[in-house]
């Protein structure tokens, strides 16, 4: 096996573990290929390994616990990506065991968790028992988090929030029609924005708690526009372009501005850098 110099290990739900949604789009990649794509794009001396052990539709409960990872099983294994093991696929037990070593267990390695959004799926057609499945999820997710830092070389854990769903298509998994029956004022919208402000809390304490990043893709995807999605909840090739209403703040060591977006000093972001290869420009990019 090719040595690795560092390894991105995948953990959670289709957010991460994608290929279903998007094996009949001509041209388009998995997260899991797109990552490895896009970061050895910027290098030529690092050489990059992704697991991924995320599982489209686990909950937190699945994750923590492992579960039936069968809604993509068959698309990962004809495109050369299987699951490591049979059901009861356990994500975590694996991780702690130390198979993300894969060939070179001396590499450097990243985890990357996304969960939360099935856990609400599971009850739009009754919201009665949003307390106790938020309370579980917060539980859950307070052993999750922990666990996966202590098996992760260094503790490099990279958080990823669950962004809105699509505004309208909304007949295939009701999302705000769900979130329309929540007491209290406001649109649709306004309480789904409610409740991922509230739902969140406690992940976001974790995150200061252990000083780790944060993918803030609630501000990212745009649920206005319908291109960026497929059934409502998965978003496309064209979603996570960069918006003309967002902006990037950059901040680091002079290594971080060349790779991201060039030089501190420059106003433009120069030709070849990650930013710029992702198609943002001078307005959408602060250089502190």
């Amino acid at each position: 096996m090719t040595s690795t110099d560092h390894r991105v290990i995948l953990l959670g739900d289709s957010t991460l573990d994608n290929v279903v949604w998007v094996q009949h789009e001509e041209g388009s990649l998995c997260v899991a290929d797109h990552l490895k794509e896009a970061l050895q794009q910027h290098t030529s001396t690092s050489r990059y390994e992704i697991v991924n052990w995320a599982a489209d539709g686990f909950t937190s409960e699945e994750v923590l616990r492992g579960g039936d990872a069968n809604i993509s099983r068959a698309a990962r294994e004809s495109f050369g990506d299987p699951f490591p093991t049979p059901n009861p696929f356990a994500p975590l037990a694996l991780l702690e065991g130390g198979r993300g070593g894969g060939g070179d267990a001396a590499a450097a390695a990243t985890s990357v968790l996304s969960v939360g959004g099935n856990d609400i799926r599971h009850i739009l057609r009754d919201m009665s028992s949003l307390p106790s499945v938020i309370a579980t999820f917060a539980a859950n997710y307070a052993e999750i988090l922990p666990r996966v830092a202590s098996a992760t070389k260094d503790g490099r854990v990279v958080i990823v929030m669950q962004y809105r769903p699509a505004l309208d298509d909304d007949d295939v998994y009701g999302v705000y029609a769900a979130m329309s029956t929540l007491p209290g004022s406001g649109s649709a919208l306004e309480k789904l924005h409610a409740l991922m402000e509230h739902i969140y809390v406690p992940v976001l304490e974790l995150a200061r708690r252990y000083g780790l990043p944060v993918v803030d893709l609630p501000n990212t995807l745009d649920p206005s526009t319908r291109a960026d999605f497929k059934c409502q909840i998965e978003p496309t090739q064209h979603g996570f372009a960069p918006s003309l209403e967002g902006r990037v703040v950059v901040c680091g060591l002079p290594g971080v501005y060349e790779k991201l977006c060039g030089s501190r000093f420059e106003r433009e972001v120069a030709p070849g850098s990650a930013l710029a290869n992702l198609g943002y420009s001078a307005e959408m990019v602060i250089k502190l």
